[in-house]
């Protein structure tokens, strides 16, 4: 990896430019691998020194994406036929995964195309997500990093949060390639290319528990 981390956005609201100013902020940007496809951020939330590092137009913004993108300009966030496509090099070339997913300061949990690209490929991970997101993926069977790394953060609400999740970053990121690091990615890998595991997964977690709903609003 040339790399310390991994930041890909697609459309970015403010939740997900939280994370880009915080590693801006700590003069970790330059050590990040990230995309800003789209703009949904108003202009006020957005720090004027970040635009002028980055030599930005936010009022006609036209993304900043990486090499071998699928296709280029803020459009592509249009083009939902892309969004499971995935560039393996530049997970590979990249320490950690800072997944930003598209629900944070909410109840719910919304388990994305986002996380799961990173175990695919058995990357190392800290996922940016609503409050028990990483407990819901060790219910489906996953590991995360909890055992050598700090995860309090996905017990957590508010600004500090997100100073946690960089915080677990930079502490994976020294010890991306250890052992017991390795041997997490490695068994989630196996366990998504599990066929068996993701029928289980569906009936278990999701159809089995349409079930317990009583009353449901929506058929």
């Amino acid at each position: 990896p040339d790399k310390e981390f991994l930041c890909l956005n697609l459309r970015m609201y403010h939740h997900k430019y939280r994370i880009i100013e915080e590693l801006f902020n700590r003069g970790l940007l330059g050590d990040t691998r990230f995309t800003w496809v789209d703009n949904f951020v108003p202009t006020n939330k957005i720090s004027k020194k970040l635009i002028l590092e980055l030599n930005i137009n936010i009022d006609e913004f036209d993304g900043i994406q990486l090499e071998g993108d699928v296709m280029y300009g803020s459009k592509l966030s249009y083009h939902d036929e892309f969004l499971f496509t995935i560039n393996p090099e530049w997970y590979y070339r990249s320490k950690v995964d800072i997944v930003t997913e598209t629900i944070l300061d909410d109840n719910a949990i919304h388990i994305t195309e986002k996380t799961f690209k990173a175990i695919y490929l058995g990357r190392p991970f800290v996922i940016s997500a609503s409050k028990g997101h990483l407990k819901a993926l060790r219910e489906m069977g996953f590991k995360t990093f909890d055992s050598i790394i700090n995860e309090d953060y996905d017990d957590m609400y508010g600004k500090d949060k997100i100073k946690q999740i960089i915080d677990s970053a930079i502490e994976l990121s020294n010890i991306y390639d250890s052992k017991e690091v390795l041997e997490i990615c490695k068994f989630n890998q196996a366990l998504y290319s599990n066929l068996e595991h993701r029928r289980h997964i569906c009936k278990e977690v999701f159809l089995d528990k349409l079930y317990d709903i009583k009353n449901p609003i929506i058929p």
